[in-house]
């Protein structure tokens, strides 16, 4: 969820953070009224298919003087209260990739996007975060 969160809002114009909680996700926004709407309202509609919204919670906070839009690492200790990640089915956009000849994944056998891929069976530690998986040992090229 957190990379289309961030994508939306460098699309809006906004500055702010967005990071996995012990509770599920939690995005911080600021910006110019207007834009936090343009924010807002396709929020739910640019997630990815298998992203669960069970409740959302909306309240106003000091702005912290961001200027872009980040993904945050939290250091989070306690109950964790949100689900582990379902694995789910490689999509067709990353099979296509994995099967296009010059394509930089071309044959890449764990090729997964935030729309797809092993989620539970990698992660040894909730809030899920990559440096919190089995895929933490392997190193991202600089493109990724």
């Amino acid at each position: 969820m957190r990379p289309a969160i961030a994508r939306l809002g460098e699309d809006c114009g906004v500055a702010g953070a967005v990071s996995n909680r012990l509770d599920g996700i939690q995005i911080d926004v600021e910006g110019p009224p207007d834009r936090i709407e343009q924010f807002q309202q396709p929020l739910l509609f640019s997630l990815p298919a298998a992203a669960r919204i069970d409740l959302i919670e909306a309240e106003e906070i000091p702005a912290a003087g961001r200027s872009g839009f980040v993904i945050e690492e939290v250091p989070c200790a306690g109950l964790v209260r949100t689900q582990v990640p379902q694995d789910v089915a490689v999509c067709k956009e990353c099979l296509a990739e994995v099967a296009t000849a010059g394509n930089r994944r071309q044959g890449y056998p764990f090729t997964s996007c935030t729309n797809c891929g092993p989620r539970y069976s990698i992660v040894d530690a909730m809030p899920f975060e990559r440096s919190r998986t089995e895929m933490a040992q392997f190193i991202l090229c600089p493109a990724c």
